[in-house]
């Protein structure tokens, strides 16, 4: 078993961004997920439930959600916020049933420790998750993973 192996995790409402690492970059990947959101948190819960066992991490990593005011009087942002939180607590519940700790991480500390700025933009976390990868393409929510990883990392590691 790898000591500090961490499964960090970029949640949306319809997608889930993975990267499985230690001090290390492992592996990771994005799915995307259909339907209606019961049928996508059983899709979400079954694939972190496998990862889970596949991958025996230490830790959990996840960004936690943020509102934003969106559209008319700024409650546009109201239903994906209740949408991601669910998601993002029922991850939660299966890491605390299986012994694994939880770190959750702000968004903004994600993105300073992937792209070195607080407000960098999706498309440039992407290019430093490939430069710091060596990679030529990478989805918008792998890439926010390996900043969830980063973020971890620093929190935990001190590195």
């Amino acid at each position: 078993m790898i000591k500090n192996r961490v499964l960090a995790l970029d949640a949306s409402t319809t997608h889930v961004g993975f990267v499985v690492a230690s001090d290390k970059y492992e592996v990771g990947w994005q799915i995307a997920y259909k339907g209606d959101l019961d049928q996508r948190m059983l899709a979400i819960g079954k694939e972190v439930q496998q990862v889970l066992f596949d991958f025996l991490p230490h830790w959990v990593a996840i960004e936690n959600p943020v509102f934003i005011k969106r559209g008319r009087g700024g409650t546009g942002g109201v239903p994906t916020f209740y949408k991601l939180s669910k998601i993002i607590g029922m991850v939660q519940y299966l890491c605390l049933i299986n012994g694994v700790k939880v770190l959750e991480v702000h968004p903004w500390s994600v993105k300073l420790a992937l792209a070195g700025a607080r407000r960098a933009s999706k498309k440039r976390m992407r290019e430093a998750a490939c430069s710091f990868l060596g990679l030529s393409e990478i989805g918008e929510h792998h890439a926010d993973a390996v900043g969830v990883w980063l973020s971890w990392k620093k929190k935990v590691l001190g590195r």
